[in-house]
């Protein structure tokens, strides 16, 4: 069976003036010899042609690093026979869109899988979930496809334009950085936002600290959000008597490289002139 894809690999590599018709066809019959699966290599122009990317499925575009990755691995190496394109028996893309279009940006040919089997929706999920994007791109891609909480959530972070650690950090109800099993679901799309209103509350709360840094945008810092998200989690914690604390020592209030040393200022501005028993915030860290 695998001597059968390699020759028909092998033929439609070297034969690369084929007509779209002649290719198709071609795949057809390999696909009634191979059981409904076949592998073969498609040149550029076949592949541009003949195999369509799912109108249904909205890429992230703005992810053109993970393209651009993609090109310099197909310019280096070649095309990598292990990782398909996976196409239907209509030819159009399954799994595999931002390979197809990084070789459509080299004119590079590809491997393509066809495959009729039923498991196609699996074998894209576990595509999907191999891919090295970031964060915030997970999160654009199931929220264009309007998953769960993720339209929300790109509201939420367009809305207070924290970056994606400090978002996560409100939206999981973290005080440090999310852990590694929250990006795991946040990938799978199955991340909820348990209570959208505490969150709002949180993300208000740190936006109070912008007016007293010589830069605003400076409480929107990763380190010093998270600070401020301890200071909310303690017990006897009054955020409008901070505010007020702050507002005559605002001085003091200047960015430091982590979390722990933010704490300490703030406790510093928190205690400062207070009487009877001082609020410690850097207490379990």
């Amino acid at each position: 069976m695998n001597n059968d894809i390699e020759v028909v690999a092998e033929k439609a590599k070297t034969e690369t003036n084929e007509s779209e018709n002649q290719t198709i066809a071609a795949l057809k019959l390999s696909g009634l010899q191979t059981s409904n699966e076949v592998i073969i290599w498609l040149p550029a122009e076949e592949l541009k042609s003949s195999i369509k990317p799912d109108p249904s499925n909205r890429i992230d575009h703005n992810n053109h690093n993970h393209i651009l990755r993609l090109r310099k691995s197909i310019r280096r190496d070649g095309y990598c026979k292990e990782k398909p394109i996976i196409v239907g028996s209509d030819l159009i893309i399954r799994a595999g869109e931002h390979r197809y279009y990084a070789c459509i940006e080299e004119n590079s040919g590809a491997w393509i899988k066809i495959s009729d089997s039923s498991d196609l929706e699996t074998l894209s999920r576990i595509d999907d979930i191999a891919k090295p994007w970031s964060t915030i791109s997970w999160i654009r891609k199931h929220a264009n496809g309007g998953r769960g909480d993720y339209p929300k959530i790109i509201e939420f972070i367009e809305k207070y334009g924290f970056g994606i650690k400090v978002s996560m950090m409100i939206l999981a109800d973290q005080s440090n950085e999310c852990p590694s099993d929250d990006f795991d679901r946040i990938k799978g799309g199955e991340f909820e936002v348990k209570d959208w209103d505490k969150a709002y509350w949180k993300a208000d709360r740190i936006k109070d600290f912008g007016q007293f840094f010589l830069k605003p945008k400076d409480c929107d810092n990763t380190h010093f959000a998270a600070a401020v998200l301890k200071c909310l989690k303690t017990q006897g914690y009054n955020h409008d008597l901070m505010l007020e604390k702050v507002k005559v020592q605002s001085r003091k209030l200047r960015l430091q490289r982590n979390r722990r040393d933010n704490l300490e200022i703030l406790q510093d501005i928190y205690n400062y002139r207070r009487r009877g028993q001082k609020l410690i915030l850097t207490n379990n860290l």
